[in-house]
């Protein structure tokens, strides 16, 4: 066979052989070593299968690998994984093409050129790093420690303990994470006291009132969603589930809910607090759970003899359903249907979603959905809210700090988060161009960014380049040129998760504990290296208090050391050795389902499975369940008033987090106005940004599979488009198909429409993760990305970017 007609047969295997020139000519060239003739199968070769996870996502599902002499050639989810039991999303599937991308980068580089102009030039891992530690030593010798910055966008578990730990003993207080779950917790740590986003028991829920939460579309993890639901809805021993979807559009789950509830933007919570109204009007909420396991329910008297407003005195007098209905577009009968049937099939749980918390006034928001599982008991309750207890690492290395690395830690954050200026958010990404510009509150001399692109992720774009061109170090440990990294000075391109030990733990949502492990399943194939190995090595090279504070050699060490405790532990059990159900029932009555006489065996069987699993779920109705000022769940937020008390907040304050309550009212779950950028006479639509589970937010995008499958549910590919609801399609004279400008005040998009009648009137949806202008050839100019046509916004309060904040408006093009 020629070479040539090789080429044409490996055609026909479609996507797994485009862009993967490595795979084509190794194949080649064992048909040259064999002289098959016109054979081109070879003889069966050794099949193996690895159990680990994939890192495409937030929902870290189990996945199974399977290799065909040592080459991985498809994978599956693990069935006995407990996040996605066997379930895997269309960008699990496409990890081998990531793995064998073209595009992907096989070395060291160092930017030779300007920034942007996309010169480089090979350059060694023992001189990279060494430039590195040189920059590193001489901040810190100079006081100035707090000058390095570390941008994280994706990393999970042990890995975001190694990057924080790393940062806190080299002295700077600027890790900042670019994902929003950080600032998405606000909710549950001043209402619940619980610093994560507890989960949820959907196996045994009947109601599910979601806000915001595309849960079979990216939310987190939908195949954790898609799971669970299913067997909320298969129960036989009890009535089926049901999903009550409040949202700005047709998602996925809307179209798959029993009633979808169409609102109007940034007014979710105002619609949560009206359903509230109803419940205590009638009296219909969890008396028993309200009178002893909450605080400010009721008005309340302090020790000083001052009296407080409470939470029902609020709703009762502001929230009535008739001025709730008008504001959010929800009709009478929708409110209080959705209120009764909320109480009539119980347990329910509330669930807040991306559509909630990417509004300037998500933070309040957020609380007053959350408000709703407490007014029925929900918390710690069989089929509502569960919380996690934590993994037992307790004997993570405390950060050794010396004197340096304390005065260094006391500085500002460049962002500005945590400060008298934003004091509750944990945070602010989209302040860090104007900050680093201003070089205030001082320059920044080293930025480390991790699957972090905040060129194209962020409002402002061309004020993120101008930001990075202005520092004197940018480092990426990216696996893909991205439009930030062609503004980096050095790449380090970090393993494909198959090439390299994988961990993940806390996945938000999930409802019990639980530990992913992946080992390796191929060698790197280019030279390439762990994010986590370079930080770890970085971190011995400097020596003193930062080899201290990580004692690990390399990433596998750190994972290894995590196993170790758990075996300790002798809690829950390795996930396959028995069903979950067996496992919970051992595990009740003090037995633990398969010991192990010692570690050695332990940890065999934890990489042969891929993980273990406790299924103990933490009993709330104890006296000291809520971490709050009061040991309660607080209605009345006393932790938060002691923050805002701690920083000074006065009139002038409120008033540049652009809060409009005042009083106790500050203290309360309550509606805050929803702000939108853009007058709207000039800019009469509502721009809604919304993630995809093909791409989701961009990561995955450069693969072949992933954008021939992009918008299949409207018969899309390769491209992005417009959802515009058929009357104003109508109105401004575009069919379907059409070529339409989509115009906000920071510029504009060309687009095609897709009329859809999943969407609102006055408003148009765009899906994220498109528009790329570097990443790969097979991402690069498809479609656009509406992150340019939003105004720098975002809440105030939590942190979140304002995604769902601009105004735009739009016309026919003429093309």
């Amino acid at each position: 066979m020629k070479r040539r007609d090789f080429l044409k047969y490996m055609g026909s295997f479609g996507a797994l052989s485009v862009g993967s020139k490595w795979l084509v000519d190794r194949l080649w060239s064992k048909m040259q070593e064999g002289q098959p003739g016109h054979q081109l199968a070879e003889a069966p070769g050794i099949e193996s299968w690895t159990n680990t996870i994939c890192r495409l996502c937030p929902g870290g599902c189990g996945i199974r690998v399977r290799s065909v002499d040592g080459l991985p050639v498809k994978i599956t989810g693990n069935p006995n994984y407990p996040v996605n039991r066997g379930g895997l999303c269309p960008a699990g599937h496409s990890g081998l093409q990531l793995l064998y991308n073209p595009d992907r980068i096989k070395e060291p580089m160092r930017r030779t050129g300007p920034p942007g102009s996309n010169q480089w030039e090979p350059i060694g891992w023992d001189e990279a790093l060494k430039i590195i530690q040189n920059k590193l030593a001489a901040m810190k010798a100079t006081g100035r420690a707090h000058h390095l910055t570390f941008l994280d966008g994706a990393s999970r578990g042990l890995s975001t303990m190694v990057f924080k730990q790393f940062l806190t003993a080299y002295g700077s207080p600027n890790y900042i994470r670019t994902d929003a779950w950080g600032n998405r917790k606000s909710a549950f740590r001043f209402m619940d006291g619980y610093e994560n986003i507890p989960g949820f028991d959907l196996e045994n829920t009947r109601t599910v009132l979601s806000f915001g939460a595309d849960l079979f579309g990216a939310e987190c993890s939908p195949v954790w969603f898609a799971s669970h639901m299913r067997s909320s809805g298969q129960n036989p021993a009890r009535p089926r589930g049901s999903l009550i979807q409040i949202d700005t559009r047709l998602s996925v789950t809307a179209a798959k809910s029993d009633k979808w509830i169409p609102i109007s933007p940034g007014t979710e919570g105002l619609l949560a607090l009206g359903i509230a109204y109803v419940i205590v009007q009638e009296g219909l909420y969890d008396q028993e759970f309200i009178k002893n396991h909450t605080f400010g329910f009721e008005d309340w008297v302090d020790t000083a003899g001052n009296k407080h407003m409470g939470f029902k005195t609020l709703v009762l007098s502001k929230y009535y359903p008739e001025a709730v209905s008008r504001i959010t577009w929800v009709s009478m009968k929708d409110i209080f249907s959705t209120a009764r049937r909320f109480v009539d099939y119980q347990p329910g749980v509330a669930i807040i979603g991306k559509g909630v918390a990417y509004h300037p006034n998500g933070f309040y928001a957020q609380m007053a959905i959350h408000a709703l599982n407490a007014l029925m008991g929900n918390l710690g309750r069989l089929g509502g809210i569960t919380y996690r207890g934590p993994l037992p690492f307790e004997a993570w290395p405390e950060p050794a700090l010396d004197e340096s690395a304390r005065l260094s830690l006391g500085k500002l954050r460049v962002d500005q988060s945590r400060s008298e200026t934003f004091p509750l958010a944990q945070d602010i990404p989209s302040n860090l161009a104007r900050q680093i510009i201003s070089e205030n509150p001082y320059p920044v001399e080293l930025l480390l960014l991790y699957k972090s692109n905040p060129v194209f992720e962020l409002t402002e774009s061309e004020k993120v380049k101008v930001a990075l061109s202005k520092i004197p170090l940018v480092v990426s440990f990216c696996s893909f040129l991205d439009e930030s990294s062609e503004f980096a000075h050095l790449i380090l391109p970090d393993n494909h998760y198959l090439e390299s030990w994988q961990e993940d733990f806390d996945v938000p949502y999930t409802s019990y504990n639980h530990f992913g492990v992946g080992r390796p399943v191929i060698k790197p194939i280019g030279n390439t290296k762990s994010a986590v190995d370079c930080i770890l090595k970085l971190s011995d090279a400097l020596g003193g208090t930062l080899t201290r504070s990580l004692p690990f050699p390399d990433y596998s060490s750190v994972i290894r050391w995590a196993a170790g405790k758990l075996f300790e532990s002798r809690r829950g059990g390795i996930q396959g050795e028995t069903n979950e159900a067996w496992l919970e029932y051992l595990n009740k009555r003090g037995w633990v389902a398969h010991r192990y006489e010692t570690f050695k065996d332990f940890w065999q069987e934890l990489i042969q499975q891929g993980g273990w699993v406790d299924t103990i779920r933490k009993q709330i109705f104890l006296k000291d369940a809520f971490d709050t000022p009061s040991k309660k769940f607080e209605f009345y937020m006393q932790g938060l008033k002691e923050e805002l008390e701690k920083h000074n907040t006065g009139e002038v304050q409120l008033e540049q987090l652009k809060i409009t309550a005042r009083g106790d009212e500050i203290y309360l779950p309550h509606h805050e106005p929803a702000r939108f950028a853009g007058d709207e006479f000039k800019y009469p639509y509502h721009l809604i940004p919304y993630e995809i589970n093909t791409v989701g937010d961009g990561t995955p995008t450069n693969s072949p599979l992933l954008m021939e499958m992009v918008g299949f549910r409207h018969y899309i590919r390769w491209d992005s488009w417009a959802e515009i609801d058929p009357e104003t399609a109508e109105r401004i004279g575009v069919s379907e198909g059409d070529w339409v400008w989509i115009e906000s005040p920071t510029g504009k998009a060309m687009i095609r429409a897709r009329i859809y009648s999943g969407v609102q009137p006055d408003m148009v949806n765009v899906p994220v993760g498109l528009g790329h202008t570097a990443l790969g050839r097979f991402s690069k100019n498809r479609g656009i990305n509406p992150y340019t046509l939003l105004v720098k916004d975002f809440d105030m309060l939590s942190g979140v970017p304002a995604t769902s904040g601009t105004r735009v408006r739009i016309y026919k093009a003429k093309v």
